[in-house]
């Protein structure tokens, strides 16, 4: 992420010197944390409500903006549970600070980490097939990185399940939004270069 501080770029050339880079799509290489400018961090908000805006727009949805200290949510959830998805939503970002000991008067991510929740599965899978990534039928949520730059998270609400309770279901759902997350640190803070199944799965 050499060209958020302005310097030549992962293989050592300065043909992107100065563009902003949200994550580095994996090209082998190991890549510094660097933290962003105020300017750069402004510039990512930036886009990130660009991709939110165009990414409603092609699947019909009309997104509210949530904003957390770490995070923005993209959602086309009721407006009574707006205030459970802040919380939650920002206490998967505490929760993985803390495990990579990174401070909270900080974000690992330029600008905010963009979450997009959506209510309904139909929506959910039109946006995961808009991105190019195919099928969604048997997923909850998943971590990705875009042509674009911008990593981000896509999950939606699930329904309670024939034998699971209410409980169990926002169980599910905080599981995957807690992994997603942790994908999120490791794609951002450490490597641009994927890790094993093994590695990100445990």
């Amino acid at each position: 992420l050499a060209a958020l501080a302005g310097g030549a770029d992962a293989k050592g050339g300065s043909e992107d010197a100065g563009k902003l880079q949200l994550f580095v799509k994996d090209n082998g290489t190991l890549v510094k944390y660097v933290k962003p400018t105020a300017k750069q961090d402004a510039a990512a908000v930036a886009l990130i409500r660009d991709k939110a805006k165009t990414s409603g727009d092609k699947v019909s949805v009309k997104f509210t903006e949530l904003e957390t200290p770490h995070c923005l949510i993209f959602t086309d959830w009721n407006p009574a549970e707006h205030g459970f998805l802040k919380k939650n939503t920002e206490a998967a970002y505490v929760s993985v600070a803390k495990v990579f000991d990174f401070p909270l008067n900080e974000n690992v991510f330029p600008g905010k980490f963009p979450v997009f929740m959506f209510a309904g599965k139909e929506s959910f899978m039109a946006f995961f097939k808009a991105d190019g990534l195919g099928d969604a039928s048997k997923i909850i949520g998943y971590f990705n990185v875009g042509d674009d730059g911008i990593g981000y998270i896509g999950m939606f609400k699930q329904q309670p399940a024939r034998g699971k309770t209410d409980q169990d279901t926002v169980s599910d759902w905080g599981r995957t939004l807690l992994a997603d997350m942790t994908f999120a640190f490791c794609a951002r803070y450490r490597t641009n270069k994927e890790f094993p199944l093994w590695v990100v799965q445990g």
